[in-house]
């Protein structure tokens, strides 16, 4: 059976492996910030692995070179805060993180759901599965320039958080 523009509405081999290599990187990312502990809420440049291994890798090239955090700089640290049930610690670290800790652990059966039905029964595969117009687009940038706008005034003292 053929869609309207007169392709299958099966995904292609080359989607499907897309899709699988974003299901296996969420499942290492989350199953890392199990191992990867911060050394504390606000710390945001650095990342310890476990005591057996002793090495400090900087997670963010912009503030590592500039001083000043990026617009997503804390975001590992939030998302490890967050899978470790340290909620506060987490929106402290970023605001976003728990957002995008949650979006990351939801994407992971999202991803098995694609990938299933997919196969099962026919679905446009010429349209993203999940639309995203203009207006959703400029509100996602509009809450990540306000949390932008957040880490700077707390990075320069402006505000104590």
């Amino acid at each position: 059976m053929r869609n309207n523009s007169g392709r299958s509405g099966r995904l292609s081999i080359r989607k499907q492996y897309a899709l699988v290599t974003v299901l296996i990187a969420l499942i290492y990312v989350i199953g890392a910030s199990f191992f990867i502990k911060a050394p504390n809420e606000n710390a945001g440049l650095f990342i310890t692995v476990p005591d057996f291994v002793n090495i400090s890798a900087p997670v963010c090239p912009s503030r590592f070179l500039t001083g000043v955090p990026c617009p997503l700089c804390g975001i590992t640290t939030s998302s490890m805060l967050f899978f470790d049930g340290n909620i506060g610690g987490s929106f402290r670290a970023h605001p976003l993180g728990p957002v995008f800790a949650t979006i990351m652990v939801l994407a992971i059966p999202y991803c098995l759901w694609i990938l299933s039905s997919r196969k099962k029964k026919e679905i446009k595969s010429d349209k993203h599965p999940v639309p995203v117009d203009r207006r959703t687009m400029i509100a996602i940038l509009a809450v990540l320039l306000m949390a932008w706008a957040v880490s700077l005034m707390r990075h320069f003292q402006i505000i104590n958080w």
